[in-house]
């Protein structure tokens, strides 16, 4: 639901250890806060089996608007009606890169909002 709270994964005895990446929480202006707290809940296997079916679904959804991201980037260069090909500048990839880093740094949320023009 509405919980501040976010799940990141989880440890159990076929995988004993694990590093998780963080946000680092910010308030509604994206200032970071101060401090942060970091939960640990003790769940049944099951339970935390159905969350990391969730998460593996986010993180596909994440790589899939990454990729539309750059196939949209490359469209914005193609000049021919030839829709079959695509004819887009050697150096691309780093323009591409470049463009998202900066975007992801502004606001590092941007890529896991839907977009107004997705069909």
């Amino acid at each position: 639901g509405n919980s501040l709270w976010s799940y990141c994964g989880c440890v159990a005895n076929a995988k004993p250890s694990d590093v998780f990446a963080l946000r680092w929480p910010v308030d509604d202006n994206g200032a970071p806060f101060a401090t942060a707290a970091i939960g640990i809940s003790v769940e049944p296997l099951a339970a935390t089996l159905e969350k990391e079916s969730v998460l593996v679904q986010h993180k596909e959804t994440f790589a899939k608007r990454v990729a539309e991201d750059l196939f949209r980037f490359m469209q914005s260069f193609q000049t021919g009606g030839d829709a079959q090909h695509m004819v887009v500048p050697t150096n691309i990839l780093d323009r591409w890169f470049d463009k998202f880093i900066n975007k992801f740094r502004r606001d590092p949320g941007f890529i896991d909002r839907p977009r107004l023009d997705a069909a």
